[in-house]
């Protein structure tokens, strides 16, 4: 929307609304970083639902914020890991973190927590986890996720072998 008001400020500078509405979307812009930048703390400070929900409020007022939405469901993903202990919400976790990764791709945090939820959800599968921290390994082989990812890769390949 922006872009296409900036063109009708060049078409006629002098039209008010335009001038209006571009002064509105820059409002928008910094109260929803405003509300992101409180998100984040409720998030690190693991109030998972209670981030969930103002990050949701930063995407009101804008709505291509990529960062607010990958928090958005990694801050639900996790509500229901470690909040929550029934089935549902486990695939929920799963469905959250899987939208995450989609925002960012080159990220393994949601990989990772796919994995544990895979394997929290049931003990017998190691295929899926497997799976996941192999690819928190192959984004991010130098960082502390991959040093976890590894360990439990180690215990899941010999549970594997019995």
């Amino acid at each position: 929307a922006e872009r296409y008001f900036d063109n009708a400020a060049k078409i006629d500078p002098n039209y008010e609304k335009v001038a209006d509405e571009l002064k509105e979307i820059s409002v928008s812009r910094d109260e929803a970083e405003k509300i992101f930048l409180e998100g984040k703390e409720y998030y690190e400070s693991e109030l998972y639902n209670e981030a969930y929900e103002i990050f949701k409020k930063s995407l009101e007022r804008k709505p291509d914020f990529k960062e607010a939405e990958y928090y958005l469901h990694m801050s639900r993903g996790k509500y229901f890991l470690y909040k929550r202990n029934e089935l549902s919400f486990l695939w929920g976790a799963i469905e959250e973190f899987g939208l995450a990764s989609a925002i960012y791709p080159q990220r393994a945090e949601p990989h990772y927590l796919m994995g544990l939820v895979y394997q929290k959800k049931d003990k017998n599968d190691v295929e899926n986890p497997i799976f996941e921290y192999k690819k928190v390994i192959e984004l991010e082989p130098d960082s502390e996720l991959a040093k976890l990812s590894r360990e439990k890769l180690d215990r899941l390949l010999k549970k594997k072998r019995k």
